[in-house]
C-alpha cells in the first residue's frame, strides 16, 4: 500500500509540473543542525527574507535548539528528523555503520513528508549530510544543495571516499549547487564540474547588530579591558589556539588586553586550549565562555574580532562583526578575501601566524583612529554589498525557474 500511495504521489506530481498554478511554491529545507553557527544562522537569513505570497517554506531540524526556535517565530512549520552526517570528524567505523542502518528510517520519513506536504523543491543546506537529495530523486523532486563547506585541509571534516567522488555526487543529484563563496566552488570547478555551480553570497540583516548596546558585565571582564574576540564553535580549524597564542604575544605591550572564546563544541579541544594557556600562563587574560545569544551586544563590547581559522569557506561572523561596526583580523584562507577588503575594512593575515595575528593587534591598540575608521568602513561595506534583501531575491529567483 505505501509503494502504491508513494507512486501514486510520483506520478501525480510528474503529470502537475506542466500545469501553472497560482498556489504558493512549497520548499522543504533541511539543516544538519539545530545550533546556530554560521550556516544556520544564515539559513535564518534566507527564510526571514523570502517572499512568503510566492514560497512556503518548511524546515527539516534534528531536534530542538536555538534555530528551532528562531523558526517558530517566523510560523514556519518544522520537522523533527536528525538525517545521518555522512561528513564528519568522527571516524569511528561503527558511526558509519549506524548511519546505514538509519538511512533508510530517515528516507521514508522524508518521502512522508514531501508526500504531505506537497513540496516541490529540496534544499539541502551542507554537504553533511545526503538524506534530501535521495528523497528528492525517489520522489523525482528537484534538488538544490547550498555547499559551505571546503574539504580540503579541513582536520574537522573526514569522507571515506575519495573527495572528488563526493562533488561528483553533489553535482549530479542537484539541479543547482550553490556555494558561499567562489573559493568553494572551486572544488567543483576544478573537477571540470562547471554546469549548475553559481557562488550565491549571502546577505545580513544588519539592524540587530548596529542598533545593539554593548555587553553591561561579562564574567572576567573589567570595564577597562581592552576586548579581542574569537567567536565560533571550539573546533580545531577554527583556530582558537592561534588567537590564545598571538593574545600571549601581544599582552606583553597591552597590559589590558583580554580575550573572549564564544561558543561551545569539542569537549577535547577545550581542553587542549585550557592546557595551551596554562603552559603560555596567560589564564587570567582569556575567557571561554560557552554558548552565548547575545553575540550583537558582544561584538559591541569588542575592539577587534579575530577569525584565525585553518579553513573558512566564508564566515558568517566576519559580517556580523563588521554590521556592528566593529574590525576585524582574519586569516586569509578560503572565502575570507572574498568578504573582507584588506586594510579598509580589516587586516587578512597568513594562516598559522600568531605572530601577524598580534601585530595586527597591536596596531589597533596603538592607532584608536584606524580602528574606528576600519569598523565605520566594515558597517558600511555590509550595508551596500550584503543587503539581504537584494541576496535573497537572486537565490529565491534561482529557486522558483526551478520548479
Amino acid at each position: 500500500m505505501a509503494k502504491l500511495n508513494q507512486q501514486a504521489f510520483i506520478q501525480e506530481s510528474a503529470g502537475s509540473q506542466g500545469q501553472k498554478t497560482r498556489r504558493k511554491t512549497n520548499i522543504l529545507f533541511i539543516s544538519h543542525s539545530s545550533g546556530f553557527y554560521g550556516a544556520e544562522r544564515s539559513l535564518l537569513t534566507l527564510l526571514q527574507h523570502m517572499d512568503r505570497e510566492r514560497v512556503e517554506p518548511m524546515v527539516v531540524l534534528p531536534g530542538q535548539g536555538p534555530l528551532w526556535e528562531e523558526l517558530r517565530q517566523l510560523d514556519i512549520k518544522i520537522f523533527d528528523v536528525k538525517c545521518p552526517w555522512w561528513v564528519r570528524c568522527d571516524r569511528n567505523i561503527f558511526m558509519w555503520l549506524g548511519n546505514f542502518l538509519r538511512e533508510p528510517f530517515v528516507h521514508r520519513r522524508l518521502i512522508r513528508i514531501i508526500f504531505e506536504q506537497r513540496i516541490d523543491l529540496i534544499y539541502t543546506n551542507s554537504m553533511v549530510i545526503f538524506s534530501g537529495t535521495l528523497a528528492a530523486r525517489t520522489t523525482q523532486k528537484p534538488h538544490i544543495w547550498h555547499i559551505r563547506e571546503i574539504l580540503t585541509g579541513n582536520p574537522d571534516l573526514y569522507f571515506f571516499l575519495p573527495h572528488e567522488w563526493l562533488f561528483k555526487f553533489i553535482h549530479s543529484t542537484s539541479r543547482q549547487v550553490f556555494t558561499v563563496a567562489e573559493a568553494v566552488a572551486e572544488q567543483f570547478k576544478n573537477l571540470g564540474l562547471n554546469s549548475r555551480i553559481n557562488a550565491m553570497r549571502e546577505g545580513l540583516s544588519v539592524q540587530r547588530f548596529a542598533n545593539a548596546k554593548p555587553v553591561a558585565e561579562l564574567p572576567g571582564v573589567k570595564k577597562d579591558d581592552w576586548v579581542a574576540s574569537v567567536v565560533g564553535s571550539l573546533q580545531r580549524r577554527k583556530g582558537q589556539a592561534d588567537a590564545i597564542r598571538a593574545v600571549a604575544i601581544a599582552a606583553r605591550q597591552i597590559p589590558n588586553l583580554k580575550l573572549l572564546l564564544v561558543g561551545k563544541g569539542d569537549p577535547r579541544y577545550e581542553q587542549d586550549l585550557r592546557a595551551l594557556m596554562a603552559k603560555l600562563d596567560c589564564e587570567e587574560r582569556i575567557v571561554i565562555t560557552g554558548h552565548r545569544d547575545d553575540v550583537p551586544e558582544i561584538l559591541k563590547r569588542t575592539a577587534v574580532l579575530m577569525l584565525p581559522s585553518w579553513e573558512e569557506p566564508s564566515g558568517t561572523i566576519l559580517l556580523e562583526t563588521m554590521a556592528a561596526g566593529t574590525p576585524v583580523i582574519a586569516v586569509d584562507c578560503g572565502g575570507v578575501s572574498e568578504y573582507v577588503k584588506n586594510g579598509v575594512t580589516g587586516w587578512l593575515v597568513p594562516p598559522r601566524d600568531p605572530e601577524a595575528i598580534a601585530s595586527c593587534l597591536l596596531e589597533f591598540w596603538r592607532e584608536d583612529d584606524v580602528r574606528q575608521k576600519m569598523g565605520a568602513a566594515g558597517e558600511k561595506w555590509v550595508r551596500e554589498y550584503f543587503n539581504p534583501c537584494l541576496r535573497v531575491g537572486k537565490i529565491e529567483d534561482r529557486i522558483l525557474k526551478i520548479v
